[in-house]
C-alpha cells in the first residue's frame, strides 16, 4: 500500500475462505480452499438484488430443487468483477414461506454455467467494476450448497463480518495519509493551518481505527469470531476513506475538474482525485450501509 502497488482484492481469501472453513463440507474444503489460496479461482459475490440491497433478506433469486440440482432464476446486481470471476458464492431463496431469513440458502456456482448473463454497470468514476448478473434456468448441483438448506442467512452473516473488516481499508488509508502529507508538503500547504488541522484529524482517526483492527486480529488469533467491532471498523474506515479523498480534491482545486482527461491536467498527484472521490461516496453504502451497521451495533452492543 505504501508504495502504491495494486491492492490485493480477493473475495475468496477475505470472505468465502473463512466461511468455508466454518460451514463447508470436507469435500468442499478440499476442492475450493487450495485454489482460493493459490488465486487459481477468482470469486465474486452474489448478494444484492434490484429489490434487496440493505434489506438483503428480501432477496428473491429462486432456487427450485430438481433432481440432483437447484434451478436458479432471477438476478443479482452490483456484482463486483463478475466479468473476471470464474466462480460465485451466492444467496438464493429456497423457501418463500415463513420468516424471510429462514428461506435463504448459500450456494456456490461456476460462472460459465449455461443460462448466466453478465451485463456491465459503469460506475461514477467511469470504470467497469460492477455488473448485473441474470439467471435463466441456471442448474447448480445440490452438492454446492454450503451448510444446510435454509442456513444461508447464518453463513452470510458470518461472511459479512469478514467483509466489513476488509472494507475498512486500514493499510490503504495509512498509505494515503502519508501520500496526502507529501502532497501537502510539495504543493505549498505546509503553512495552511486549516489544511494541516484536517490532515491531523484524519491521522488521529486512523490511529483509533488501526488499534481497533489490532484488537479484532488479536481476537481472531485466539479463536474468536469478529463481532460488533467489524461494524465499527466498516463505519469509521469508510468515513476516513471519504475524508482523505476529499482532502486531495481540496488541495487539487481547479486541477480536479477535468477528471476524465487522457493525461494529467496539472500535477500528476491530482490526476485521479475526482474519480477516487466520486467512487468513494459509495463506500459508506456497499458492504452494508452505515445505517445498517449502526443497527447492528445497537443490537449487539446496546441490546436494543
Amino acid at each position: 500500500a505504501e508504495v502504491g502497488a495494486p491492492m490485493p482484492f480477493s473475495m475468496g481469501v477475505a470472505m468465502l475462505g473463512p466461511a468455508l472453513m466454518k460451514f463447508g463440507t470436507p469435500e468442499q474444503k478440499d476442492q475450493y480452499l487450495p485454489k482460493i489460496l493459490s488465486f487459481e479461482d477468482w470469486w465474486c459475490q452474489g448478494y444484492s438484488e434490484p429489490g434487496a440491497g440493505s434489506d438483503l433478506a428480501s432477496l428473491k433469486l429462486s432456487a427450485v430443487p430438481d433432481g440432483d440440482d437447484y434451478v436458479l432464476n432471477g438476478s443479482k446486481i452490483w456484482t463486483t468483477y463478475a466479468h473476471y470471476a470464474n466462480r460465485m458464492f451466492c444467496l438464493v431463496r429456497t423457501n418463500a414461506e415463513g420468516k424471510k431469513q429462514e428461506g435463504i440458502s448459500f450456494i456456490l456456482l461456476d460462472m460459465d454455467t449455461p443460462g448466466l448473463d453478465i451485463r456491465p454497470i459503469i460506475s461514477i468514476d467511469g470504470a467497469h467494476h460492477l455488473n448485473q448478473v441474470f439467471f435463466d434456468n441456471v442448474r447448480v448441483p445440490k452438492r454446492n450448497l454450503v451448510g444446510e438448506e435454509g442456513q444461508g442467512w447464518t453463513v452470510a452473516k458470518f461472511l459479512l463480518t469478514h467483509e466489513r473488516s476488509s472494507i475498512s481499508g486500514v493499510a490503504e488509508s495509512t498509505a494515503n495519509i502519508k501520500r496526502i502529507r507529501r502532497i501537502a508538503r510539495e504543493h505549498g500547504y505546509d503553512d495552511d493551518l486549516q489544511m494541516q488541522l484536517k490532515i491531523a484529524s484524519s491521522d488521529l482517526d486512523l490511529m483509533a481505527l488501526r488499534y481497533t483492527e489490532f484488537r479484532m486480529l488479536s481476537g481472531l488469533e485466539s479463536g474468536q469470531v469478529p463481532g460488533a467491532e467489524s461494524s465499527m471498523l466498516k463505519i469509521k474506515g469508510t468515513e476516513l476513506q471519504q475524508a482523505i479523498s476529499e482532502l486531495r480534491v481540496d488541495m487539487a482545486g481547479h486541477y480536479a475538474y477535468p477528471w476524465h482527461a487522457d493525461t494529467a491536467v496539472g500535477p500528476e498527484d491530482f490526476r485521479y482525485a475526482t474519480q477516487v472521490y466520486n467512487f468513494g461516496r459509495a463506500s459508506t453504502i456497499y458492504g452494508g450501509s452505515s445505517e445498517v451497521q449502526y443497527g447492528v451495533l445497537a443490537k449487539m452492543v446496546l441490546g436494543l
